[in-house]
């Protein structure tokens, strides 16, 4: 239940600006990001299944359990405040807090640190190839808005 409902929060975050501009239907944009989430399971899934659950703490059925349950209570709550928020990190913060409350030795620290440096990476990323094709696109005289 929890990877369905990650899967979708992943699809309509990432189609959601498709069906906001009219680019698409709610329905085409489904399919789209059906079709780029099931890309991404056949081709990244297996590595990134991997180091969430083996590179970020030594977990076993309890902690994993009580990792879900968290994920599932700060979305919830954020969602029920208006704030968004990202299943993803909620999950990671989840498991390192379980982890942290079993000790220290249990967080392997060196691949949470790559995780952390790829959020702070990854929406600067965002920004600056937003900005550069948004430039490209203005100067070859095709209107954005």
């Amino acid at each position: 239940m929890a990877s369905f409902a990650m899967g979708a929060n992943d699809v309509a975050n990432a189609t959601g600006s498709l069906v906001g501009t009219g680019t698409f239907t709610p329905l085409a944009a489904g399919i789209v990001g059906g079709l780029g989430l099931a890309a991404g399971v056949l081709t990244w899934g297996r590595p990134l299944l991997r180091k969430v659950a083996f590179d970020i703490v030594e977990v076993d059925r309890p902690m994993a359990t009580a990792a879900q349950l968290v994920q599932a209570a700060v979305v919830l709550c954020a969602v029920a405040f208006g704030f968004f928020t990202s299943m993803n990190q909620a999950l990671i913060g989840a498991m390192t807090g379980a982890g942290l409350a079993r000790g220290r030795h249990t967080v392997k620290a060196a691949s949470l640190y790559g995780i952390l440096r790829g959020w702070v990476l990854g929406p600067g990323a965002g920004i600056a190839a937003g900005y550069l094709i948004a430039l490209a696109v203005g100067l070859t005289g095709t209107r954005l808005s």
